[in-house]
């Protein structure tokens, strides 16, 4: 899929909460922490190719409800390239409108990820 030049990663894990020496394991191949906007999970980045964000590392709480709101979007994409694609598309045109602005790029993307989690609800 058609993306900015960032890839997601999503870990789960039976390990929680996340211990704080685990950070410097990651640490050690580049990963650095970010942020931890829920207790369920803790966000960290990596560069890549010059640029500040090439890879973010999500690491959730196994079975939590991130965890299952993100499995649900995967597997609803896959099998629906229509919404895979309009998606994309909006993906597309909030990096071209939002280059340096990772809110605005989110915030962008929350209604029609919203309409496809509710679809994707419905038809699993």
């Amino acid at each position: 899929m058609a993306a900015k030049p960032t890839i997601d990663l999503i870990l789960a894990t039976d390990e929680w909460p996340w211990p704080p020496d685990a950070d410097a394991l990651l640490q050690e191949i580049g990963f650095y922490f970010y942020k931890a906007p829920n207790p369920k999970w803790r966000v960290y980045l990596k560069a890549r190719d010059g640029r500040q964000r090439g890879y973010h590392l999500h690491i959730v709480e196994k079975d939590s409800g991130h965890w299952q709101d993100h499995l649900l979007f995967r597997d609803h994409l896959r099998p629906h390239p229509d919404d895979a694609q309009a998606y994309a598309d909006l993906k597309l045109e909030l990096a071209r409108q939002h280059p340096n602005d990772p809110g605005e790029y989110q915030r962008g993307k929350a209604q029609l990820v919203a309409q496809l989690m509710a679809k994707a609800r419905t038809t699993s």
